[in-house]
């Protein structure tokens, strides 16, 4: 009986030692793994922080652009609003003083029928 209970001991022993080895070699290779997961963060964040500056400027550069052509798009719409507004003002103007000359006109030609018919 001791016999058997020595051979499932020592068959205990070399599978823990087995599988602790197994479980060694396995976080070995996790924490290689997680360094260079690490040295990849830390070369994206140093060509990250190389090049978000250049990009900023030219975005700022983009924006002013557009904001120029904005204004000035701006600046042509207001013109074009003032010259339909002036012309409108115009043709108000000119056609009210054709009302008021064509309701003169019509007033004296009236007014001469209105002679000749009562003599």
């Amino acid at each position: 009986m001791e016999e058997g209970l020595e051979t499932a001991l020592m068959f205990l022993s070399y599978t823990c030692i087995i599988l602790f080895t197994v479980l060694t070699v396995f976080v070995v290779m996790l924490l290689k793994d997680l360094m260079e997961l690490a040295k990849s963060y830390k070369k994206l964040s140093e060509t990250i922080q190389r090049e978000i500056y250049p990009t900023l400027e030219e975005l700022k550069k983009a924006l002013e652009g557009i904001n120029g052509l904005a204004t000035g798009v701006d600046k042509q719409i207001n013109a074009v609003k003032t010259s339909f507004g002036t012309a409108y003002n115009l043709a108000f103007n000119a056609a009210s003083k054709f009302k008021g000359v064509s309701l003169a006109l019509i007033g004296g030609l009236l007014t001469g029928l209105k002679f000749f018919l009562k003599k």
